[in-house]
């Protein structure tokens, strides 16, 4: 039962309160319109500025520990990314040519978006050649000792050490002497080393068709600013090779940093799209509904204050959109223009109302009417987006402050912009009665006559729909597959088949990069890196196969020789042997420049990290300029990207590891796992909230007197409905579809109390009349919030298809039991009501 005194003083209050506020508007009207103006200037100035980012890291709070490490690496490890140039044509010397020029054009790209240009190996052969004594097998090199060894002792007897027979007991022509063997291989490893060291090759596949170069930069993929520029540059050294050397090449690109700035861009023109169709199609249904376009425009331009509000209070507190909140815009449109379409239904409604009706009066008696209805739907939107405040995702809780944001502003807005826009188009006679929009007439017609047997299918469909939603959630609905989340366009299917290529026909490299399942681990010791290593590979060994979760490790010992102690001493005695007076005695000089070859020089010593060139050790190499104190792990190959489950063992196997020395561990796979983890254990939190938020909302602004009643019960049916729709459907439930879930409540409130509210404003009229006043202006309030979530669909992203697919189920199940059981209910409530006072 509502309190007395708000039922009997609060009218007056209201009453006296709105009428003060409206002469204000009016007596203010000009500054308001022209401080509107300056808000959409500086505020759109701040609202472009916003950027989108799609680092996972942005979805999880910074304290998260799999945050915190990750970003603890990353301000020590230098940011990388590659972009993969690669040529094809069935014509390879054309091939070459091309290959040639495109070179020359890529070589001179700038060094603060190009780190170094990868043509072939001829870094890493240069620095074997360099070293390549210490570089051989320990047992090579103890093997020609021991054969120069041999050869010397024979020297010593003999004239010719080089073709003499080791074995007396056999022809030379039967056997090759052991020795000449053993010097003849190291001398062709060395051939060939030095060989591929003054010319590698090309990456090139063996038959020359296809070719590969890599550009290697200091900045991540997620760095889009810098990707597109260093995209449009290699886009123009593409299209002066191909004007040189003339058609017959096809040229493409992949790598992280392409596939990075391709994902940006489906985002990116998937809200652009959005924003686009969502503003055309809104505007199109005003005009449609309201028969004016003066007021029309007014209304969008209210609605376009409030909606740069919310963008520039989203800059100045968050500073950045992400996957989840850069498709707000569409959705704030949407949903924050419904207290304008009240309004608005209602001054019209007013001035058709009586012949001399004025202007003034209307709007005040509009605003009068329009604030409390409309204000509890705002408020229960608001709650819904602020139940999402309420987790430790932060990809929620943006979503949520940059919606509730939104509901606010635009609900300001439309009390204050609009109605100053319309005092402004009164004065001047510019606003024209116009003919009640005939859906209201189609919707009562098509409403029961029968209020009892309506309400009574309305309780079947519930109940059947409660059954099925208990279902769906008993047996876990969370998908176990995220391939939805990824964006799929032409170019980046473009960007995988050309991978795929590259993987089938060029030779591979063990570079670590680019893996789902990989893992930085950094120690503040350089000697802590080797017994890390070693723990991680032995670990994973004592593994059965099938349960190996490790692939590889990777650190800049292993590009350093091993063994170097050892190997210096064996190659000190080979100087020795090598330069025996015996020995030289008897060499030929075809025979003294062979050995000359393979003698060690007098200042060979340990390779060390310094020596290590930056084409190697980039990967290794932090901020500060330390060098080998990163160890990178990558995941076994049977870990599924996708695989929901697999990225939770792979975390669990992670932080299961007891490592010998102390490492920070980071990789975006944990952050994936931490994600899972929050989206199950928060998703109650936010829908408990979001009911219960509302059920205040609404107690506050109407009271829960029956109108309160039968807006909760209708708001909750809809939602109800929603998931039985989702389960009919078999909707993936992932971390980007279940926001729709606690924003449905708010949204399945908003159509029913709007109903509720003019039932309690107006009494006892009957359900037709609700429909035929309100019921069409609530229908539009939720095909301009269904075109909002509608337009999702279009996007590249399976995520947000799959969340504008929820947010619109509910949209169909919300207005359809607000529009269909809350007049039967109304009606049904007030008869008994007056049976039981009679």
């Amino acid at each position: 039962m509502e309190f007395r005194f708000c039922k009997r003083y609060m009218p007056r209050v209201q009453r006296a309160l709105v009428e003060r506020f409206a002469g204000w508007i009016d007596s203010a009207r000009v500054g308001i319109l022209l401080l509107s103006v300056a808000i959409v200037v500086a505020c759109g100035a701040l609202a472009v500025r916003l950027s989108i980012h799609s680092d996972l890291t942005n979805l999880l709070p910074a304290s998260q520990k799999s945050v915190k490490d990750l970003n603890a690496v990353r301000d020590r490890a230098r940011p990388f990314g590659t972009m993969h140039v690669t040529l094809e044509s069935p014509d390879a010397a054309l091939n070459a040519r091309a290959a040639e020029k495109l070179i020359q054009e890529l070589s001179s790209l700038p060094p603060d978006l190009v780190a170094q240009l990868a043509i072939d190996d001829g870094p890493r052969n240069r620095y074997a050649w360099a070293h390549r004594f210490l570089f051989a097998d320990l047992k090579d090199l103890t093997a020609a000792r021991d054969a120069l060894r041999a050869r010397i002792d024979k020297a010593k007897v003999n004239a010719n050490p080089l073709f003499i027979n080791i074995d007396d007991d056999e022809s030379s022509q039967d056997k090759k002497p052991v020795a000449t063997d053993q010097l003849d291989a190291l001398e062709k490893k060395l051939d060939e080393l030095e060989q591929s060291a003054t010319s590698p090759p090309p990456r090139a596949s063996s038959d020359g068709t296809m070719r590969s170069m890599t550009l290697q930069t200091y900045f991540s993929a997620s760095e889009t600013g810098k990707a597109e520029k260093l995209w449009k540059l290699v886009e123009k050294a593409i299209a002066n090779t191909r004007a040189s050397v003339g058609p017959g090449v096809d040229y493409g690109l992949s790598g992280n940093i392409t596939l990075g700035l391709y994902e940006h861009d489906s985002v990116l023109d998937g809200m652009t799209l959005s924003l686009a169709i969502t503003l055309i199609l809104v505007g199109i249904a005003l005009v449609v509904y309201y028969r004016s376009g003066k007021i029309v425009l007014a209304m969008l331009w209210s609605l376009g204050v409030g909606v740069m509000i919310t963008f520039a209070l989203a800059w100045a507190l968050i500073g950045h959109l992400n996957v989840m909140t850069a498709f707000l815009f569409a959705i704030v449109i949407g949903n924050g223009i419904n207290a304008g379409l009240i309004f608005v239904a209602r001054f019209l409604e007013e001035l058709r109302a009586e012949d001399d009706a004025d202007t003034h009066g209307a709007i005040v008696t509009a605003m009068r009417e329009a604030i409390p209805g409309t204000l509890a739907a705002t408020a229960t939107a608001g709650v819904a987006y602020a139940s999402l405040l309420v987790t430790d995702f932060r990809g929620f809780k943006q979503f949520g402050a940059i919606g509730g944001i939104g509901m606010a502003a635009t609900w300001l807005t439309t009390f204050t912009v609009l109605p100053a826009l319309l005092f402004v188009l009164g004065r001047h006679g510019l606003i024209k009665r116009t003919r009640p929009p005939r859906i209201g007439e189609w919707l009562a017609r098509l409403h029961p006559t029968n209020d009892r047997r309506a309400l009574l299918v309305f309780a079947g469909i519930t109940a059947a729909a409660i059954a099925i939603a208990s279902l769906y959630i008993a047996h876990d609905p969370f998908t176990r597959d995220w391939r939805d989340l990824q964006s799929s366009t032409a170019a980046i299917h473009g960007v995988d088949a050309l991978a795929a290529r590259m993987r089938e026909k060029l030779p591979q490299q063990e570079i670590p990069t680019g893996q789902a399942y990989q893992l930085v681990f950094a120690v503040d010791k350089r000697e802590d890196v080797a017994p890390l290593v070693a723990y991680l590979r032995q670990a994973d060994k004592n593994l059965p196969p099938e349960k190996r979760w490790i692939r590889d490790v990777f650190s800049l010992d292993d590009v350093l020789p091993t063994q170097q102690t050892e190997k210096l001493a064996v190659l000190a005695e080979i100087r020795t042997l090598l330069d025996d007076q015996a020995l030289q005695a008897e060499l030929s000089p075809e025979d003294a420049a062979r050995l000359a070859k393979l003698r060690p020089p007098d200042d060979l010593r340990r390779v060390t990290d310094a020596d290590v060139p930056p084409e190697l050790a980039w990967l290794f190499t932090e901020k500060d300029g330390s060098i080998g104190r990163l160890v990178v792990l990558r995941g076994a190959g049977w870990l599924n990207s996708f695989n929901v489950e697999h990225r939770q063992l792979f975390a669990a196997y992670t932080r299961a590891m007891k490592l010998p020395v102390p490492a920070i561990v980071a990789s975006e796979s944990l952050i994936v796992s931490d994600i899972i983890v929050s989206m199950e254990h928060d998703a109650p939190k936010m829908v408990l909230f979001a009911v219960l938020g509302s059920i205040v909302a609404v107690f506050f602004v109407i009271g829960l007197g029956r109108h309160g009643l039968v807006t909760i019960v209708c708001g909750l049916a809809g939602v109800v409905c929603m998931i039985a729709a989702c389960a009919i459907v078999r909707l993936p439930v992932h971390f980007l579809d279940l926001i729709a879930l606690p924003i449905t409540v708010g949204i399945g409130i908003d159509y029913a109390v709007n109903i509720a509210a003019r039932d309690r404003a107006e009494g006892d009229k009957g359900p037709e009349y609700l429909l035929r006043t309100v019921g069409g202006t609530v229908l539009l309030c939720s095909f301009t919030t269904s075109v909002g979530y509608g337009t999702l669909l279009l996007s590249a992203n399976g995520g947000i298809r799959a969340f504008g697919l929820a947010a619109l189920l509910g949209e169909i199940t919300c207005i359809g039991v607000a529009l269909i059981a809350a007049p039967a209910l109304l009606a049904v409530l007030r008869r008994r009501t007056r049976a039981k006072n009679h």
